[in-house]
C-alpha cells in the first residue's frame, strides 16, 4: 500500500474534526438579525468586508459587503470580536468592528 503525507492547514483540520459543523440551531436564520456594514476602509475601489471560514481565517471568495449594506448576523454569537454571518447560502465570520 502506498501512503503519502498531506498537509492540512488549521481550517481544514477544524472541518475534518467536525468543529466547523455548528449545530443546526446555530444556523437557524431565526437567530439572525439585520445590521449595517460600516467602517470598511476604502483603500481601493473594491474594498469590502469579506466573509471568512473561521475567525481570522481564509476568505470565502465572492461573499462580501460594502459600507452601508445590510448584513445578517447571529444575534447571540460573538467569538472574540468575530460575528457569525449569513449570505447567499454561506455561513462564516466577519469582524464585529465593521458591523453596527
Amino acid at each position: 500500500m502506498n501512503c503519502r503525507m498531506i498537509s492540512l492547514c488549521d481550517e481544514d483540520l477544524e472541518k475534518v474534526s467536525g468543529g466547523m459543523n455548528y449545530n443546526n440551531d446555530m444556523k437557524n436564520l431565526k437567530h439572525f438579525v439585520t445590521r449595517t456594514v460600516c467602517n470598511v476602509i476604502n483603500y481601493r475601489l473594491e474594498s469590502c468586508l469579506e466573509m471568512r471560514l473561521t475567525p481570522k481565517g481564509r476568505v470565502i471568495p465572492g461573499v462580501s459587503w460594502v459600507n452601508g449594506e445590510a448584513i445578517l448576523v447571529h444575534k447571540d454569537y460573538n467569538a472574540e470580536g468575530w460575528l457569525l454571518a449569513y449570505k447567499d447560502g454561506h455561513y462564516g465570520f466577519v469582524s464585529s468592528n465593521n458591523v453596527r
